[in-house]
């Protein structure tokens, strides 16, 4: 505490900073180590929106960024430095390119997870929604459904701003 307090500021130090916080790059590699990086195609930018560790197996992590990327981890108990990424997103036709803006992971099964998008439908008309079933099935592949108009009452066309499972 006494080191942190002299040499780490908490509003002029960058998060990043060696010595500072708690900031570890999960990942083995370029560009792994950086899931808004360009080189994992198209929706680069933005920052890491949400990570979720599933509670029922620790090697388990879904992670997203602000531009609509989706990525799974299976070892992610593993030393940082060995942590492998699988883009899902990008087996996706459906899934909109839009911010992400809350995961909740099955606890039943860590490769299914509950994901909301922010912002408004009528901005990605092409692929619409904001509740989306995911269920990861092979290496970089998930089958993704829209829950938004599941036969009640449609979803509105608002921003989603979290999720929550309810066992019941």
């Amino acid at each position: 505490q006494a080191y942190l307090e002299t040499n780490c500021p908490e509003f002029t130090t960058a998060g990043n900073q060696p010595g500072c916080g708690d900031f570890v790059q999960i990942g083995n590699g370029v560009p792994s180590t950086d899931l808004t990086s360009s080189a994992w195609g198209d929706r680069s930018g933005g920052t890491v929106a949400a990570v979720v560790r599933s509670s029922a197996d620790s090697s388990t992590m879904w992670a997203a960024t602000s531009t609509g990327r989706v990525f799974f981890s299976s070892n992610a108990d593993a030393a940082a430095g060995s942590v492998v990424w699988e883009r899902l997103d990008s087996s996706s036709s459906v899934d909109p390119n839009r911010f992400v803006s809350g995961i909740t992971i099955d606890p039943a099964n860590p490769s299914h997870a509950w994901m909301v998008y922010s912002s408004y439908s009528s901005l990605t008309s092409a692929t619409p929604g904001h509740v989306f079933d995911v269920t990861r099935s092979a290496p970089s592949t998930a089958t993704w459904t829209s829950l938004d108009n599941p036969g009640g009452t449609p979803f509105p066309d608002f921003p989603a701003t979290s999720i929550a499972r309810d066992r019941n």
